[in-house]
């Protein structure tokens, strides 16, 4: 499996600049700094904030741009978050760029009713945004409520979170459901050094091939 990781491709605007806020803290903190200190956070966290945004915006914008076919009211990209209002935040983005050219988008979370997910989703979507749980058990519902034949992208958002919440069950089982040529994307505010090894723990060895070739890094 190590030897496939070379494959990965590492793509897109993303921030090689590890420096993280504890460092920046780190290099800053004297005695009397407190006032300014406690400036300097709020305005690096207001940087984070809206860096984030902005490329889930150019994502979003790009996606519904070149992959998406509103003609086909099918799954074609799936994206997978790991807290429901980041669902919902990526949702909002989706349907502010795409809703008003007729893009159907859904969110499926947990705590919402399963039945009207399936009654959504069976009235035809064109980009689902959900959590992994929520997903998986879709994939799993009688009948599978949700369906992969015409999904072309899968998307990770910040899949290093994913792991830490125990979300690579969830991962595992979705990934064999869907098509051997979709396209694998993994989606990060900046990029930790540790991205393959986070991908190889989410994607694992049933993984063929080409989903390995087919990882993108944005």
């Amino acid at each position: 499996m190590e030897g496939e990781m070379h494959n990965a491709e590492v793509q897109g605007p993303c921030n090689e600049h590890q420096t993280t806020t504890e460092e920046k803290i780190a290099s800053q903190c004297e005695v009397g700094q407190q006032i300014y200190l406690r400036a300097e956070i709020n305005q690096l966290h207001h940087q984070i904030v809206q860096s984030a945004t902005e490329r889930i915006i150019q994502f979003c914008s790009k996606v519904l741009q070149q992959l998406i076919d509103s003609d086909v009211v099918h799954c074609q990209v799936l994206f997978l978050a790991s807290t429901s209002e980041r669902v919902h935040q990526i949702k909002n983005v989706m349907q502010a760029l795409g809703g008003g050219h007729g893009v159907k988008i859904h969110a499926c979370v947990d705590g919402n009713s399963i039945e009207e997910d399936k009654h959504i989703l069976s009235a035809g979507v064109h980009l689902v945004v959900g959590t992994p749980s929520r997903v998986s058990d879709l994939f799993r519902t009688q009948n599978q409520a949700l369906h992969s034949d015409h999904v072309r992208m899968f998307v990770l958002d910040e899949p290093d979170e994913m792991l830490s919440k125990g979300f690579d069950r969830q991962i595992h089982d979705i990934l064999p459901r869907l098509p051997g040529n979709v396209e694998v994307v993994a989606l990060y505010p900046t990029m930790p050094e540790d991205a393959l090894e986070i991908a190889r723990k989410l994607m694992n060895k049933s993984v063929t091939m080409n989903l390995w070739q087919s990882i993108v890094f944005w």
